[in-house]
């Protein structure tokens, strides 16, 4: 058990992307049913906070499930079912009632049921332990006996979110008959190899009967009755008396139940889309097990079937395509997209506008038909819905593929060269058979030679012994609304041209059959016996096959005796014929042109059209035309009228038109007939869909240039798909005798791209020509470029002498292991000893084919060997109109001219394209003149000059002018259709001149002023005068401003201002002369000027005199 759930624990891993990982609680309770005064022991496992006995609740809330256990069986035997679903979050209640050899069904599917309903309540009851962790959806569950009972606990009950149950077994009162009352989505799980239960009487009829809105079974391939549960010895042991057993281990079959059952639950349950989109996606991808499934949704569109076509015996040029669509869902649908891919082509998509009621269906034909018309030719067809709203995408889709059996009519066997054994190789398509139904490719009809004409050929069969059940079985075809059988019946005496005396016995008859389903059943469609009176004369017979118009029919004819009699005679059948007898029929036989190929360009449109009636038709008088519709990069719609007269079975070829499809892409062709007195328009319109992937080539290079200018042009294309590439080896290379070694030839491979790998690109080798007697002694390798190696003969071929085209090529249906020495030269295409894809590397380098003689006796030559690349496709050739042929030329034309280059892949396929070179004229000048000379403050702008196509300045800026005030050396890149310019120019900022007449200047009136504006070169003074200096003075007071403009020798100027301030001269009065006595003194005042000076020195604007400092007489003072 331990290795099992460890086992679990790793395969489940990738399901925790959905639930929290929880520890399992236990707990065991005792719960009680009041209305039935029954307890109830139940174990109780829980998602806890840490893992045992009675341990808390994990916080949060949890789904219930509540499960019974199988007939004598216990809880204790889903363990693994509680170890793997308890820690993704749910709460899991096992009851342990009913577990003896005597249990009661009835109460086992009520206690499941109050379980379940007590458990969703007690999350909302304080008191319980259960409080708050109940999520409120619920599953009940079940094994065995438990399943059964599970249906009983889910029937007339809405309390419970959905049914799970496991191998369920017949319960009394029937689990059967309550399924008819479980509406809730139910999941019924079983094995196959069921012997204890087996599926057809239990799980199968419990499905069928139930009532609910989803439901699902999910048989396990090889999957057991036991192997859901644990090991149990009761289980087990039963199981091992039943037959069949199961064919997978219970670990595998666990594992395939968890697959579905936890993602099932986590969407039901818990509401998770994304497990919703893993079950489903399992439930349609796992190959483990077989499902049915049948749900109501809100809008489920389901495409059942095709209705035509419905097989091969009835695929036609014209094929038109018919689904069955259906809507499960509980609302109305409309606006259905619907698109069906043929043969692996583009999806065809339409709408169906109308509106399908729930549980209705509609039968839609797309408007367009296919070319499924070839014989022999296998077809694959796929048709899905994309209902924007669909709940369930996986019942979208329908796939069918059949192989056309059918062949052309008219059918005509007239038996000629028959000779008793050979009719299909003399009549194609017809053969013998014998038996109840046709079996084999014998029988005993034979030839007879002389009934209805001396060397007319019938087939006869003789009526002789019993039982007698000969047949003559014809192909497949497509029966039209006028199609007839016509068959002639003679009856002579044995082995004899003469009539027989006794006639058919009255259990005797030719027997006519039909078949729908290219044979595989055949239904009688008439029979001819005693009463159809044949005799010795060949007698016509009709059948009109009208009832099976448009379907794909086959006929046979059987002898037939069932019991003895004595009447022994030659039954003749001859001249079969099964035409269509329309009488007015013309068909859209085939779009002949555009063919597939490889290269498209003007292409013209030539449709076959053929007369099926049974009339000529002469237009002139029974008018009828072709319409040929294209829709693509190109459109085309054009009617032809056709003329002249197209006589019965026969064809013409009409040409409509032509239509440019150098332009990659899809178009579509559809072509209709339109004939108003055709009596068959099901084969008037007929579509033919062609994918191109032209190569595009395009010229890349400089287009307008100036005289006496060159450019290049390079030619460049877009090639698509892939090519087959072959080089090959033909120097001969002696193989010497009995070397080990070997020798090795060499193929250099080079220009392709780098992640092309060797093994996949490889598609054959062929051994040209290797002469070598006794091959069997050789073994051949090749070498890829990076010495990866692959065995491709290993001693083949014995006593046989040399290869000769000897092509390995792994799609072969012959292995080169099974040649005899009776194969050679063994010449054809061989599976090789080593696959292509065990090579490694690129493609690029030298290939080696290795052959090495390892017995003695026999020495040989490989002359020629070649390898067969698939690479994608590559340009191999341009012609340009200048008769050069690389990728790149150079031109210099003198004047405007025209170039073109046609490219052509390595599919042959071409592509042109073209460019005009102009010659721009002649280049302009760039000048920036002298150099320039300025004063500071002042600015000069430098032009380079129009008609350039840019400007880049040494300042970074790209205007034609530029303004400056700096010295400096300025340079200019100028650019014109003819090239580029240089220029600089020099400009040098000279300093303005110094001039300063000083600070103003103040002086007294009388007084000479010079002015000096320093040495300049010329000087201009506000008083107009023209000289460095300037003098002058006042006589009385005045204030001048003076100004000088100077100019220096670079004709900078500069100028000052000056203010002169004259003032008048003072008047000191000290007054009148005075006398003075010894010991007195005089104050004498000078007044109110800037400075003083007094005769005796003093500076103060007043002194006092001291008559005892002065000599007696007369002093004098002055200031």
């Amino acid at each position: 058990m331990k290795k099992v759930l460890f086992t679990l624990t790793y395969l489940f891993i990738g399901f925790t992307v959905f639930s929290q990982s929880y520890y399992v609680g236990h707990k065991q309770y005792n719960f009680v049913d009041p209305s039935r005064s029954r307890t109830i022991q139940t174990e109780v496992y829980y998602p806890a906070t840490s893992a045992g006995d009675n341990t808390p609740f994990a916080s949060g809330q949890f789904p219930v499930i509540v499960f019974g256990h199988g007939f004598v069986m216990s809880w204790d035997s889903y363990q693994w079912l509680w170890d793997s679903i308890v820690p993704r979050g749910y709460v899991m209640v096992f009851p342990r009632t009913e577990g003896s050899i005597t249990p009661s069904h009835s109460a086992f599917g009520e206690d499941l049921k109050f379980l379940n309903n007590f458990l969703l309540s007690e999350g909302s009851n304080s008191s319980s332990d259960f409080y708050q962790h109940i999520l409120g959806t619920s599953a009940i569950m079940g094994h065995s006996m438990g399943g059964g009972s599970s249906f009983l606990a889910a029937a007339n009950n809405t309390n419970l979110t959905t049914l799970v149950n496991f191998a369920a077994a017949e319960t009394n009162p029937s689990a059967i008959a309550a399924a008819a009352n479980v509406t809730v989505p139910a999941v019924v799980f079983y094995g196959i190899n069921d012997g204890v239960a087996p599926p057809a009487d239990h799980q199968l009829p419990m499905y069928n009967a139930l009532a609910s809105s989803c439901k699902t079974r999910i048989g396990i391939v090889g999957g057991g009755h036991c192997y859901f549960a644990d090991y149990n010895f009761n289980c087990s042991f039963g199981e091992g008396t039943t037959s069949p057993q199961p064919t997978i281990s219970r670990d595998q079959q666990h594992e395939i139940v968890a697959q579905l059952l936890f993602p099932y639950l986590d969407f039901m349950l818990k509401g998770d889309a994304a497990a919703e989109q893993i079950y489903y996606q399992r439930l349609n991808s796992m190959n483990t097990i077989v499902f049915a499934r049948s749900c109501l949704m809100s809008d489920d569109i389901t495409i059942t079937r095709f209705v035509s076509p419905i097989n091969g015996c009835g695929l036609m040029s014209n094929q038109p395509i018919s689904i069955v669509v259906k809507n499960n869902g509980t609302n109305p649908a409309t606006n259905i997209p619907l698109s069906y891919v043929f043969n692996g082509q583009a999806a065809v998509s339409e709408t169906y506008t109308g509106t399908i009621v729930p549980g209705d269906s509609v039968i839609f034909t797309f408007s367009t038909t296919v070319n499924a018309g070839q014989s022999g030719a296998t077809y694959s067809f796929m048709a899905y819905s994309s209902y924007p709203n669909d709940e369930y995408i996986y019942n979208d889709t329908v796939v069918a593929t059949y192989t056309n059996t059918s062949v052309d009519l008219p059918l005509a066997v007239d038996f000629t060269g028959f000779n008793g054994t050979n009719l299909s190789t003399v009549f194609p398509g017809w053969k013998e058979s014998q038996g109840i139904v046709p079996s084999g490719t014998t029988s005993a009809w034979v030839n007879r030679t002389g009934v209805g004409g001396t060397s007319n050929i019938t087939a006869k069969v003789n009526f002789y012994s019993s039982p007698i059940r000969e047949w003559i079985v014809g192909p497949g075809f497509i029966c039209g609304p006028y199609t007839k059988l016509s068959f002639d019946v003679a009856l002579t005496d044995y082995n004899s041209t003469n009539p027989d005396p006794d006639g058919m016995a009255n259990e005797d008859s030719l027997r006519v059959f039909y078949s729908l389903d290219c044979g595989l059943t055949w239904n009688r469609l008439t029979a001819y016996g005693k009463n159809s009176g044949f005799t010795n004369t060949l007698q016509n017979i009709e059948i009109p096959l009208g009832q099976f118009a448009n379907q794909g029919v086959a006929i046979a004819f059987q002898a037939f005796r069932e019991t003895t009699s004595a009447n022994d005679y030659d039954l003749h059948l001859d001249n079969i014929l099964i035409k269509h007898y329309n009488p007015y029929d013309l068909m859209a036989f085939e779009i002949n042109q555009p063919s597939n190929q490889n290269c498209y360009s003007i292409e013209p449109i030539d449709v076959t059209i053929k007369n099926n009636g049974l009339n000529d038709v002469d237009f002139s008088q029974d008018p009828a035309s072709v319409q040929v519709i294209v829709n693509g990069p190109n459109n085309f719609n054009q009617t032809v009228n056709l003329t002249g007269t197209l006589t019965s079975y026969n064809q013409t070829t009409v040409n409509v038109g032509s239509i440019d499809m150098s332009q990659n892409g899809t178009y579509t062709f559809i072509m209709k007939i339109i004939y108003a007195n055709d009596n068959d328009t099901m084969n008037n319109t007929l579509s033919k869909t062609i994918n191109v992937n032209n190569p595009q080539a395009s010229i890349i290079g400089t287009t307008t240039i100036c005289s006496g200018q060159s450019t290049v042009l390079t030619a460049e294309a877009t090639t698509n798909g892939t090519v087959t590439y072959s080089s090959s080896s033909t120097s001969s290379v002696n193989i010497p005798d009995n070397n080990s070694t070997g020798v090795t030839s060499t193929i250099t491979i080079s220009g392709f791209s780098s992640s092309l790998t060797a093994g996949t690109a490889l598609k054959q080798v062929i051994i040209n020509s290797l002469t070598h007697t006794y091959v069997g002694d050789l073994k051949i390798d090749l070498i890829a470029p990076n010495n990866s190696t692959i065995n491709l003969i290993n001693k083949r071929g014995s006593s046989g002498d040399n290869f000769t085209n000897t092509v390995l090529d792994p799609t072969a249906s012959t292995n080169i292991s099974s040649v005899s020495s009776t194969n050679a030269p063994f010449t054809g295409t061989y599976v090789p000893e080593q696959a292509f894809t065990n090579l490694t590397g690129g493609v690029n380098g030298d290939w080696k084919l290795k052959v090495s003689d390892i017995a003695s006796g026999d020495v040989g030559v490989l002359n020629q060997w070649t390898i067969v690349l698939e690479v994608n496709n590559y340009i191999v050739s341009y012609s340009w109109s200048t008769n050069e042929t690389t990728p790149q030329i150079t031109v210099s034309p003198a004047q405007t001219t025209d170039y073109s280059v046609t490219i052509t892949d390595a599919k042959g396929c071409t592509s042109e394209a073209g460019t005009t070179i102009n010659i721009g004229g002649s280049s302009n000048t760039l000048n920036l003149g002298q150099d320039r000379e300025i004063c500071e403050g002042q600015s000069v702008t430098l032009d380079a000059g129009s008609g350039f196509t840019s400007y880049n300045w040494s300042t970074t800026e790209t205007s034609q002018s530029i303004t400056v005030s700096e010295s400096g050396i300025y340079y200019i890149i100028a650019s014109d259709n003819c090239g580029t310019y240089y220029d600089t120019v020099n400009v040098t900022v000279h300093p303005l001149p110094n001039v300063d007449l000083g600070n103003d200047y103040y002086t007294c009136a009388g007084n000479t002023i010079t002015l000096d504006a320093g040495t300049h070169t010329s000087y201009l003074w506000s008083t107009n005068e023209t000289t460095q200096q300037i003098t002058f003075s006042y006589s009385v007071s005045a204030s001048e401003f003076f100004s000088v403009t100077v100019t220096d020798s670079y004709g900078c100027q500069n100028a000052d201002t000056i203010l002169v301030v004259v003032n008048e001269n003072p008047t000191p009065n000290l007054g009148l002369d005075t006398t003075i006595c010894q010991n007195e003194s005089i104050t004498l005042n000078a007044g109110n000027y800037a400075q003083y000076i007094w005769l005796d020195g003093q500076t103060s604007s007043s002194i006092v005199i001291d008559a005892n400092n002065l000599n007696p007489g007369v002093n004098v003072f002055s200031v």
